[in-house]
């Protein structure tokens, strides 16, 4: 990967040019895609530890939709990707896909590190020990720390993507 990025700096037909004609190219959307998926994970966990009714049904249904889209989108990325087939890529194609999969992912993100703070603090309130209530401690302060670095990392690659969509710095986060 390291010898598409010196071509992507050097190369006169700029980075656009070396991406579409790297090996890894078409599959890298995919991919991004299929790692979204640890999300239905935490929403098989918010449906199981979930209070009320709300947390259980409605919460894991958005993270569930929220998961999907960023998903199909990833798919959508890839799809636009393998059809130019290496010939006149614009980026302005790949724009609303790309901004649909980082707005579904750091929706569904937010969502999860909320909740699970949440489900977390209200189990802390009702138990009584305090061995337990340690326990339940280190979980949030973990929630909270994993939480906050994926939500703010991807927060920074739409940013990112959205005041410089031509230079790839986004892919980086």
């Amino acid at each position: 990967m390291s010898v598409y990025t010196w071509k992507a700096l050097f190369t006169p037909g700029g980075p656009y040019y070396v991406i579409v004609n790297s090996n890894w190219s078409l599959t890298s959307p995919a991919l991004y895609g299929l790692g979204g998926d640890y999300a239905l994970i935490y929403q098989t966990k918010i449906k199981a530890l979930g209070r009320n009714r709300w947390v259980r049904i409605l919460l894991p249904s958005i993270i569930f939709v929220l998961t999907i889209t960023q998903f199909a989108a990833s798919m959508g990325t890839t799809v636009q990707f393998g059809v130019v087939n290496g010939e006149n890529i614009k980026p302005d194609m790949l724009r609303p896909t790309v901004i649909l999969q980082r707005v579904a992912s750091l929706a569904c993100d937010t969502l999860i590190t909320l909740s699970m703070i949440a489900i977390l603090l209200t189990y802390k309130g009702s138990i009584r020990l305090r061995a337990t209530q340690k326990l339940l401690n280190g979980l949030i302060i973990n929630s909270v720390e994993n939480g906050a670095v994926t939500v703010v990392v991807l927060a920074l690659s739409l940013g990112l993507y959205l005041w410089h969509p031509n230079d790839f710095l986004h892919i980086a986060l």
